[in-house]
């Protein structure tokens, strides 16, 4: 990605974070046995060591090393959907990064996030854009949630104006996020580059042929299968 993205990118990761906690708090709100124990316990016991190493040990094995492999192979869904259309190609790429965590309880947080980190794509045509801010989330995670959650359980003035302040942060990072990216395009537009990864999409079907086309794939079927079947017998 080029320098001129780096404001899109700043925007960018303050909206997932930001749209994350807020989705982790409604979350836990509502299961907060499930959510609660759907964090990892390796993490879960190295952020209850304070010792430093241990702490570069965390962000390396929770944070850069999960979001550069995901990223590789989830956002690489996107290009390889994209002969659908954008919207699938960004729909397949989210769904499938969420049901891959095999986790019920946080599918939204995911699906959220595979939304975000595929548009990322979009807009800067780089995998390594995405990367950078998706391990910039996960280390607002592994940093953050335990210390929000806590707020939470105290169900209080605090726990409001944290999410006042998350919304907000997220309201106003969307339209930030939005105008930078229509910036971007702009001048793709003005150096005549194509904004698609294919040269000619197969755009000519019908969207239900083209939507069953991506989604009744085997791969796609077998994930949702196992996806259904892990979290039920966790339930």
């Amino acid at each position: 990605f080029r320098p001129s993205h780096f404001l899109y990118l700043f925007h960018t990761s303050v909206f997932l974070i930001s749209g994350v906690m807020l989705l982790s708090i409604l979350m836990y709100t509502l299961i907060p046995g499930s959510f609660a124990a759907s964090a990892s316990a390796d993490y879960a016991s190295f952020a209850m060591n304070q010792r430093f190493f241990d702490g570069v040990y965390l962000i390396l094995a929770f944070a850069l090393l999960p979001a550069a492999t995901e990223e590789f192979l989830f956002r690489g869904i996107v290009i390889e959907y994209e002969r659908y259309g954008a919207a699938i190609a960004v729909t397949a790429s989210a769904l499938m990064f969420a049901m891959s965590h095999f986790s019920l309880a946080r599918f939204p947080v995911y699906l959220f996030s595979g939304i975000v980190l595929a548009l990322t794509v979009y807009t800067t045509r780089s995998v390594a854009a995405s990367a950078l801010i998706h391990a910039l989330n996960n280390t607002a995670v592994l940093l953050l949630e335990k210390y929000v959650l806590n707020i939470v359980d105290k169900q209080n003035v605090s726990m409001t104006l944290l999410m006042i302040l998350f919304a907000a942060a997220a309201i106003l990072s969307a339209m930030l996020m939005c105008f930078e990216a229509s910036a971007v395009y702009r001048d793709m537009a003005q150096a005549n580059v194509p904004s698609e990864y294919v040269s000619h999409p197969d755009r000519k079907r019908g969207i239900f042929v083209r939507i069953a086309d991506a989604f009744l794939t085997p791969t796609f079927l077998l994930l949702v299968i196992l996806f259904v079947v892990v979290t039920l017998k966790d339930l």
